[in-house]
């Protein structure tokens, strides 16, 4: 058990009196990442963001410094500031728990805004933290500290982060409900706050003060609490003896401002990374980081800390600046992963060493009976400037976006048939008689790619009213998940029900009509964009310059052309080439290679390996031409997979419909045999969608790998695809009847009209002769190439006069305008250092707290 007050501990007691404030930090991580992009289901604006998660600090300022307070002048049974922490940190786990399955934005706003109350009471941890550790041993408890928590920051951003979206199926309960990892993650958060309970109730055992103030003493006669804390608690927290502690903590607050909850942003949607390979970038950085924790602690007990807290600041704001630059001279300003691990190692080792620093810096200046004041001190301080610096990073990014970035409106995507430079555009468009004052152009290159001309261009017209507009969709859709939720009271009355789906059925009318008028206003542009640059533009259906269909659909030919160069090596240097300054190694990464990886679809035939058991979808991806901006797909389709597509499409079934059928099918299928394309057989498939329900029926022969299995296996195993009604399965293993009903989406009479116009123009243009199901598959593999090479990693764009548009709200860039920020707060911090140097110098300021333990 751990015991406080004592002049000098065991090591392992200065290691383990930081785990409930770790643990309790850990727990906290759910209102970060996690929250904003929950947050980001029902608002977008940063400014909105950041000011409605501050709004609970502004109104709670005092809350926290009165638990701090008080926590230096009661005395129970049980300890004085452990009781804080457990009456916390309960309701912290209840409440997120409910966070994930908040309906709307308030309910989640007001969960969030509880959360902070009911923290302010557990405010004490840290001066608990502290009562354990001696002064002279607070350094290495800093740096324990950091260490446990860049250990936590190992798992929670290497394992847990990525996981927001995942699905996780709960075993033999997978048929009543799936855990997603957003609800898992607050769960897991929640466990921590129930452990912290435990660990200080149990593990923690406080020794009373011998001259410790006491309520009593202050109080005078019919005077309540609160009265006796508002009279004496201003007075005590603005005692001159705490001026050195404000002064660090204000040079504190400008050395580390930052994006704060705002950075999975930058990461995410200005930098194009996922949350995984946001996590992993932290993540990688940790074991340094773990090592220079320990280091910098064990300097702070050494060394002059002010020395070596300047010293560390002044190069976080070198490391800074040198980040900006590097970064500006990047293609797309976008840099590498391994350049972000860099970059970000050689910057968190002087913060670690800064922060691992400060804190036990700041501790020199106090005496341990007032901790609690000082602790209430710096909650009023980290409820306003802290807090106000972040209500305004999501204004100054707000105004940042209004001032230099395009703003709400329509984008179009184009490309050309020869590369453009952005004069030439315009004069093109002007020529055409295009008003040009609210028009922004922006050459679009992968990844790794940079220059002033291109083929690609993204063209943006802003519109003053469509900021407004997509607010307002913002707005209904969360009004919309109130009222539906709303409907599902069981004790909500007919006439009330009633009131509910008008409202309901209005919200959805205006928010169809808001979403017709974006559309109309981009589709709008388009046309205009399509005849100023028609000439110019890349053919539509050029994109496909030759096909194939061969063996009855089984084999399908393919050549497209591509903005970007199909042989293109994409390998990335790993972070051991980076810092060893080894060339990238060749061959490993590729368009084509990563091009194969990610079209292995579920109707390619599969095959196995010889000599082992992979099973390799049959794909064949060659460069064609100098430069190669073209390539050649051959890709041998399993023919029973193709098959049920082909009964579909006959039927009158759209190609992606049936596509997407045939997929959910074949798996199936294939989990009952082997990948194998030939382990299974269909044959005599036909498809009657003409009937009420729909029908498809087909023959089902398995061969000699496959284990025996009765009909009902398969019968229960097809009744669970979405899109079948119900499933008869006849016969005796090896070969069945199989007939499913479907879903009435699927009847002919619901099949669409082609969404590929052009594509089935070109391919009749180049197959007159085909059957026109094999038309319709090439149509679908084609979509399907020109969507997923667009995407991550590979970013290479169909030759297609417009790949895409649409309306899209304002453009906002988290780097740059942080960046400059930061180095300017930077500078005042070093400014404010240099003031508290000079102050105790001339004897103004003392510190009390290292006196008090060399006295004792």
């Amino acid at each position: 058990m751990l015991i406080t007050r004592k002049t000098k501990v065991p090591l392992h007691w200065v290691f383990y009196a930081q785990m409930p404030f770790v643990m309790s930090i850990t727990a906290g991580f759910a209102l970060g990442t996690p929250f904003l992009f929950m947050m980001k289901k029902f608002i977008d604006n940063p400014a909105a963001i950041t000011f409605l998660l501050s709004i609970e600090v502004f109104v709670t300022t005092l809350g926290g410094p009165f638990a701090n307070w008080l926590s230096d002048r009661v005395w129970t049974r049980f300890g004085r500031r452990k009781v804080f922490i457990v009456l916390a940190t309960v309701p912290q786990a209840l409440i997120l728990i409910a966070m994930p399955f908040s309906p709307d934005l308030w309910t989640l706003v007001i969960l969030r805004w509880c959360y902070g109350i009911v923290g302010d009471i557990g405010s004490p941890n840290q001066a608990l933290t502290m009562e354990i550790v001696p002064a002279k041993q607070r350094g290495m408890g800093s740096g324990f500290f950091k260490f446990q928590q860049q250990l936590v920051n190992l798992f929670v951003f290497g394992l847990i982060i990525g996981r927001f979206d995942d699905i996780y199926f709960t075993g033999p309960f997978e048929n009543l409900f799936a855990v997603s990892g957003e609800k898992l993650i607050f769960f897991a958060c929640s466990a921590l706050f129930l452990s912290v309970a435990f660990f200080t109730w149990f593990g923690i055992a406080e020794v009373e003060p011998p001259h410790r103030k006491r309520v009593r003493d202050e109080q005078r006669p019919s005077e309540n609490l609160v009265k006796v804390f508002l009279r004496g608690f201003f007075k005590d927290i603005f005692h001159k003896s705490l001026l050195p502690l404000y002064l660090l903590l204000f040079a504190g607050t400008f050395a580390n401002v930052g994006l704060g909850l705002l950075e999975p942003l930058l990461y995410t949607e200005q930098w194009g990374y996922s949350l995984q390979e946001m996590g992993t970038n932290i993540a990688i950085g940790v074991p340094i980081a773990i090592v220079i924790s320990l280091f910098a602690g064990w300097i702070a007990d050494k060394y002059s800390k002010m020395l070596a807290y300047t010293g560390a600041v002044v190069m976080v704001m070198l490391c800074r600046i040198g980040w900006t630059i590097f970064v500006y001279n990047q293609p797309g300003f976008r840099p590498e992963l391994h350049e972000i691990i860099l970059f970000g190692m050689l910057q968190s080792t002087f913060g670690m060493i800064a922060g691992a620093v400060s804190f036990p810096l700041i501790l020199e200046y106090v005496e341990r009976n007032r901790l609690g004041t000082a602790g209430a001190g710096m909650g009023v301080f980290g409820s306003t400037i802290r807090n106000g610096f972040t209500v305004f990073v999501g204004v100054y990014i707000l105004m940042w976006s209004i001032w230099f970035l395009p703003q709400a409106g329509d984008r179009v995507d184009v490309v050309f048939r020869q590369e453009q430079i952005e004069p030439r555009i315009r004069e093109q468009l002007s020529n055409a008689d295009v008003p040009m004052d609210n028009l922004h152009l922006e050459p679009v290159h992968r990844p790794g790619v940079d220059g002033d001309s291109s083929r690609h261009w993204r063209i943006r017209r802003s519109i003053e009213d469509a900021g407004d507009l997509h607010k307002r969709l913002k707005e209904i859709s969360t009004d919309l998940s109130k009222a539906r939720l709303k409907l599902q009271r069981p004790t909500l009355s007919p006439d009330n029900k009633a009131e509910v789906e008008a409202d309901i059925a209005s919200m959805e009318k205006e928010q169809t009509s808001i979403r017709a008028r974006l559309d109309a206003s981009a589709a709008e542009f388009e046309t205009v964009l399509r005849d100023a640059l028609a000439d110019n533009l890349a053919p539509a259906g050029g994109e496909i310059l030759s096909a194939q269909s061969n063996h009855g659909g089984t084999e399908l030919v393919l050549e497209m052309e591509f903005v970007d160069r199909i042989d293109a090596d994409i390998t990335k240097r790993t972070l051991f080439e980076a810092l060893t300054f080894q060339p990238v190694v060749k061959g490993r990464q590729t368009v084509v290679s990563e091009l194969t990886r990610v079209l292995e679809t579920v109707d390619l035939a599969r095959t196995a390996v010889p000599g082992s058991d992979d099973h390799r979808a049959r794909l064949q991806i060659v460069p064609v031409g100098e430069p190669a901006n073209a390539a050649r797909f051959v890709l041998f389709r399993d023919p029973d997979f193709v098959r049920i597509e082909s009964a579909l499409i006959a039927a009158g079934l759209s190609g992606s419909d049936a596509y997407d059928f045939a997929s959910s099918l074949i798996l199936p299928i294939r989990g009952f045999s082997s990948p194998d394309s030939s382990s299974y057989d269909i044959s005599a498939a036909s498809a009657a969608l003409d009937d009420a329900p729909p029908r498809l029926g087909f023959t089902l022969a398995f061969t000699g790998g496959a284990r025996p299995l009765p009909a009902d296996a398969l019968q229960t195993r097809f009744r669970s695809l979405g899109d079948v009604v119900s499933a008869r399965v006849t016969g005796r293993f090896p070969v069945f009847q199989v007939e499913l009903d479907l879903v009435p989406r699927l009847a002919r009479a619901a099949a669409r009209t082609s969404a590929n116009p052009v594509l089935d123009a070109r391919f009749a243009e180049l197959l007159p002769t085909a059957p026109k199901v094999e038309r319709d598959a090439l149509v679908n593999i084609a979509r399907r190439v020109t969507e997923i090479a667009a995407s991550r990693p590979v970013f290479i764009t169909a030759a297609r006069p417009v790949v895409s548009s649409g309306a899209v709200d304002r453009q906002y860039d988290y780097f740059f305008s942080m960046q400059y920020f930061m180095i300017a707060t930077d500078v005042i911090a070093l400014l404010i250092i240099a003031f508290i140097i000079r102050l105790e110098k001339r004897g103004v300021i003392t510190r009390a707290g290292a006196l008090e333990d060399a006295n004792r």
